[in-house]
């Protein structure tokens, strides 16, 4: 309880700065522990405690982190593995070499308490900045521009290279509750405001009121060659086009709405297409 007050109370000081209040009521434990285990088959609920067990097979060992970060992803889409990287446990099967990776109460706590604490954030901005009306274009060029304009590239957790933190600076969480990010918190970020908004499916455009919206899917890359994350979103036509906010100059738009051949122009920057993991 002191742990959960104390994190809405941060995330409170650093928003009201920016006229952004925070107040977050996360889903309980067994809540978070069903949403998880509904995002794959390979997931139990742990029959020893409030946790969640991943089955992994030897083979697939040494990438325990992106299968189980894509269900991370899957459920709580403003979140990473790296904010309970620590507190993840494991248990070896010697019959089948087979592995379980356990995901404990704590964890799931706090994955909830992430999740709703960002969506809590971007409902509120989002609501101040769309009224009913807006159109696909302005959303998509506002949330950008309403994160490259208030919440700085953390340079010193980067020059550090502290790998501790740069783990829990993985998800949207902390841009909020630090006023700053890396790589992968805008995107996470980012990805939270746009998926806040609800449009109309007749007229596509922005209807609070509506009963059964359309929502604008936004996918995260990440590609661990060039240790970077950034978003991806597909125009009406189906075309993918790519937002990064890391090299955002915020009064230009040089990296909003790139096209493929723009990404793929610079592999020391977006890695290549044989590289990039997608999270949809």
């Amino acid at each position: 309880m002191k742990n959960r007050i104390a994190s809405i109370l941060t995330a409170m000081v650093v928003l009201l700065s920016s006229c952004v209040p925070v107040i977050a009521t996360p889903m309980t434990t067994a809540q978070a522990a069903q949403a998880l285990t509904a995002s794959s088959d390979r997931i139990s609920m742990d029959t020893q405690g409030d946790g969640i067990r991943y089955h992994l097979y030897q083979n697939e060992n040494k990438q325990w982190d992106k299968f189980l970060n894509n269900s991370i992803n899957t459920t709580f889409r403003a979140c990473n593995i790296g904010a309970v990287y620590t507190m993840i446990t494991y248990h070896t099967n010697t019959e089948d070499n087979s592995t379980e990776y356990i995901i404990n109460k704590a964890s799931l706590d706090a994955l909830a308490l992430h999740q709703d604490t960002v969506d809590e954030w971007a409902h509120f901005v989002t609501t101040q900045l769309f009224p009913d009306g807006t159109d696909r274009n302005t959303v998509l060029k506002l949330c950008y521009l309403h994160i490259a304009r208030n919440y700085a590239y953390d340079r010193e957790i980067v020059a550090n290279d502290d790998r501790g933190k740069q783990l829990l600076a993985q998800d949207a969480y902390y841009m909020i509750t630090t006023g700053k990010a890396i790589c992968a918190s805008y995107a996470r970020a980012f990805r939270a405001l746009v998926e806040a908004v609800p449009f109309n499916k007749s007229t596509g455009l922005v209807d609070w009121a509506s009963a059964e919206p359309d929502r604008i899917k936004v996918a995260i890359i990440e590609d661990r060659s060039v240790r970077h994350a950034w978003n991806a979103i597909q125009d009406p036509d189906g075309t993918w086009f790519y937002y990064d906010l890391t090299y955002e100059d915020p009064e230009s738009l040089d990296t909003f709405h790139m096209s493929e051949s723009m990404i793929h122009k610079y592999p020391s920057n977006w890695g290549t297409a044989q590289t990039n993991e997608w999270n949809y």
